[in-house]
């Protein structure tokens, strides 16, 4: 079985930039492969051949990104925990009870959080 990968597109579209198009043809492993690199830095098959002919320097990304979303979004949440426990430290003179287990469970996060990237 082959693919034909287009790389490059010169329709008569007003807003292309490229003016050619390069067919390949692929053997299932080798597209396989190609897609694999090309999900890994987040670009679909032909982007990813695209920056790869250019000599693009494409960096590895250090995690999936599925951690990556899950990172953020913990971050996020720790984040606007924060937020709260300060504006509500910012109106009052002395810490109650509830800042301070409020900051123990904000530090609790962070330490989960530094646990995913070991």
């Amino acid at each position: 079985m082959s693919f034909i990968l287009v790389v490059m597109r010169g329709d008569c579209m007003a807003n292309r930039t490229s003016d050619k198009q390069l067919n390949i043809r692929l053997t299932l492993k080798e597209y396989e492969r190609l897609q694999q690199l090309a999900d890994l830095h987040g670009l679909n098959v032909p982007q990813y051949a695209k920056r790869k002919l250019k000599n693009v320097k494409m960096k590895t990304p250090l995690l999936d990104r599925s951690v990556g979303h899950e990172i953020r979004t913990e971050l996020r949440r720790t984040g606007v925990n924060m937020n709260q426990v300060a504006k509500s430290l910012n109106s009052q003179e002395n810490p109650s009870q509830w800042h301070l287990e409020a900051l123990r469970d904000i530090r609790e996060d962070i330490k989960k959080l530094w646990q995913l990237f070991s």
